[in-house]
């Protein structure tokens, strides 16, 4: 192309990159259609180092000096308001080329309390193994959709951390990281970063004591109620058909269910199917397991629906537990 084509920059449409920028490359377009958005990037890069001005300013010998004084210690949000033209991702990079290293801080929690010995640990593990995930490094995460909040509320309650939110996904979920403790609950329970495909081995619930508070979460993470015929529902991936054909055989020895069968579905999936027991009843009320309660609500004794809207029209969230749970009383 010719220079006439595409002539230089003014140095005023140069001031408007810089000052526009924020508003996004497709808006910058829109300003200068003659342009190529290859060209404009070029363009805002070269006029914001020459204006020292925007995250492309060049790093000076001061800004490196002050990056590496609070770059250990100092909360990543007054980093972040330290350099305030740059982005969270420039600032790391930044400080990874300048060798630069941050103690791997646990979130706020205590992923330890999933390491006792008592139903209610159990029941999370349970619930955790069929809806959440532990990576290699300590990770442990837990999304549920945003009608199960109250639950995942509960979790975060039990953990000692705080609650997270995805508006587009319309879920709400945990995420909590320990390399100590995170290895030593994979170690326990056999859990695999990748259990969707490589379920664990079950050697540990094969105690009743230790069985049925596992299966109930699990139940909650991983399985439906029906009302008509009281059955639960396990769908799960292919590759746990052997350890639902187990929990099934426990279901029948410790909850005394009288019929289970399991099945491979036509897509593939594992498939448990176990008629609903009061023993199952029985053991959430003695034991206090936070379950769902939409889902036990299917084959509970019927709820008074208006006491449940005056209670979340008033926001009192204890009352409407109280009015879901007949049956607690």
């Amino acid at each position: 192309m010719s220079a006439s084509t595409y002539p230089r920059w003014a140095s005023q449409d140069l001031d408007i990159l810089v000052a526009e920028r924020h508003r996004g490359y497709s808006y910058l377009q829109s300003l200068f259609p003659e342009r190529t958005r290859s060209a404009i990037m070029t363009a805002y890069k070269g006029a914001a180092a020459q204006r020292e001005t925007g995250p492309h300013k060049l790093w000076t010998s001061d800004d490196e000096c002050l990056l590496a004084r609070i770059w250990v210690g100092t909360p990543m949000p007054q980093i972040l308001a330290a350099f305030p033209i740059r982005g969270y991702s420039q600032i790391k990079y930044k400080a990874h080329r300048m060798g630069l290293k941050r103690p791997c801080y646990t979130r706020n929690g205590d992923m330890s309390i999933l390491l006792a010995d008592n139903p209610v640990a159990w029941y999370w593990i349970g619930f955790l193994m069929a809806d959440g995930s532990l990576n290699a490094k300590g990770l442990l995460r837990a999304w549920a959709s945003v009608k199960d909040r109250q639950h995942i509320e509960q979790l975060a309650t039990f953990l000692g951390t705080g609650l997270l939110s995805d508006s587009k996904r319309k879920a709400v979920g945990i995420g909590i990281r320990d390399k100590t403790i995170g290895p030593q609950i994979a170690a326990k329970y056999d859990i695999a970063h990748n259990k969707t495909t490589c379920p664990p081995a079950l050697n540990y619930w094969g105690s009743a004591e230790h069985f049925i508070p596992f299966f109930i979460g699990f139940i909650d993470g991983d399985g439906t109620i029906t009302k008509r015929f009281n059955t639960i529902t396990i769908v799960v991936h292919g590759s746990w058909r052997q350890n639902l054909e187990q929990m099934g055989k426990w279901s029948r020895q410790f909850l005394g269910v009288t019929s289970s069968t399991c099945s491979t579905t036509k897509k593939g999936y594992a498939l448990l199917r176990v008629r609903f027991n009061s023993s199952v009843l029985d053991y959430i009320r003695a034991n206090n397991l936070p379950v769902i309660w939409r889902k036990c609500n299917r084959v509970l004794p019927q709820y008074d629906q208006n006491r449940v809207n005056l209670c979340d029209k008033m926001g009192m969230q204890e009352a409407r537990q109280q009015a879901l749970r007949p049956w607690a009383q």
